[in-house]
């Protein structure tokens, strides 16, 4: 997760992703989609780690398929799909949806039965990465169809989602009033955590900039814990992108080698 947010530039990203699906899709394979009878709870969980590893990270294709479908009969009927699955299903299919997609997500809010499954639902959400529905959910989270005790946690996942940063970010300044309406003095340090998420000189010094300017009520300490976490991404990042590009060098020259 972590190579896959902040290490992947241009000519890594493929390789890498490669290196993932090679070495996951057999465990996959092995473990299957449907739980079989009187399974264990690590053979749930990983298959649930699976979906996410080779859904998110490695981008396969199949997984995507079968997450996406999935995830659509889980909005007609949670109780189609298998519990363990759901939450990571509905996260990969959202990764990769359209508006139409998550028009659904939407509408099946207010008709999940459950508060596990209505934050499955919620909370793939913040999992969409196209700009303009990264947009609605920011503004369906400060709406009244959400809750105020739900907001802030959708926007803090929004906004910490490596792939929606800056437009998430910059819509977060822009409508900060209305933000600010939705959350209480628990709830407001949440957002600001989010921001220990960047990873850029640049963003830490707005992040300072503009909560400098817009106090967040007892999120001092959360703050600062932020500054030091982007400080420590900002300044090991280069250093493994590098060590990242030469262990995936290493491993392209050794397979050419193991071929001839």
């Amino acid at each position: 997760d972590y190579i896959n947010s902040y290490l992947l530039s241009g000519s890594e990203a493929e390789p890498f992703r490669a290196w993932v699906r090679s070495n996951f899709q057999p465990m996959m394979a092995k473990v299957g989609w449907t739980p079989a009878a009187n399974e264990n709870e690590d053979t749930h969980t990983l298959r649930g780690d699976l979906i996410h590893i080779l859904g998110t990270v490695g981008e396969d294709q199949e997984t995507i398929r079968q997450a996406t479908s999935l995830a659509e009969r889980y909005l007609k009927n949670p109780d189609s799909v298998d519990a363990s699955i759901a939450n990571n299903v509905l996260k990969v299919a959202a990764r990769y949806g359209d508006e139409a997609l998550f028009e659904q997500y939407v509408s099946a809010l207010g008709t999940m039965r459950s508060p596990e499954q209505y934050y499955n639902v919620g909370d793939a959400l913040a999992s969409f990465r196209d700009p303009k529905i990264v947009e609605r959910v920011l503004e369906l989270s400060v709406s009244e169809k959400v809750r105020n005790q739900d907001a802030a946690g959708l926007i803090s996942r929004v906004v910490g989602n490596t792939d929606d940063q800056k437009v998430a970010w910059s819509w977060l300044k822009e409508h900060w009033a209305d933000v600010a309406k939705k959350t209480t003095m628990s709830s407001g340090p949440e957002i600001v955590k989010a921001t220990r998420h960047f990873c850029s000189v640049e963003m830490r010094d707005d992040v300072q900039s503009f909560f400098g300017d817009h106090k967040v009520p007892a999120a001092e300490r959360t703050l600062k814990q932020s500054f030091e976490d982007i400080n420590t991404c900002s300044k090991t990042r280069e250093r493994l992108q590098t060590e990242l590009a030469a262990w995936l060098q290493q491993r392209q020259n050794g397979s050419k080698a193991g071929g001839r």
